[in-house]
């Protein structure tokens, strides 16, 4: 028997498409992108990780000068990256098994943080009720 985490980047893939189109533009967590961008250096490196389809975060950071280089398991996200943002770097790989070794001045988790709190466990759930008296910062 296969475990739920064993399936979710099948999910992720068959989803891809109403995944982004359900997502679409909208940038809810553009307080907390400012508090993080605050923190990095004119044209900062961002290691996106969970990167999705690439907007509106990727979008947002790109925007602000940023150079994104984006992690997400799904092939069918990183293509919308690619064709969307082609001059950043963007790669298919499981953020659960990442060798980080890249150069980057922040990393960026909030897509795969808020996706897990809003998904996986009851843990998960309680903090992300936790979370959402703080949002926003």
């Amino acid at each position: 028997m296969t475990s739920a985490a064993d399936q979710i980047i099948g999910l992720y893939r068959r989803h891809a498409h109403n995944w982004a189109e359900d997502r679409g533009n909208r940038l809810f967590e553009h307080l907390w992108l400012d508090r993080f961008l605050a923190l990095q250096p004119v044209g900062a490196a961002i290691f996106d990780i969970g990167c999705g389809s690439g907007q509106p975060i990727g979008r947002y950071l790109i925007d602000k000068g940023c150079a994104i280089a984006g992690v997400d398991s799904s092939p069918e996200l990183i293509d919308l990256c690619e064709q969307d943002f082609p001059d950043q770097d963007w790669h298919v790989a499981d953020m659960r098994s990442l060798a980080l070794a890249a150069a980057s001045t922040g990393f960026w988790p909030g897509t795969a943080f808020f996706t897990f709190a809003q998904t996986t466990s009851a843990v998960c759930s309680r903090f992300s009720k936790s979370m959402r008296r703080h949002w926003p910062p």
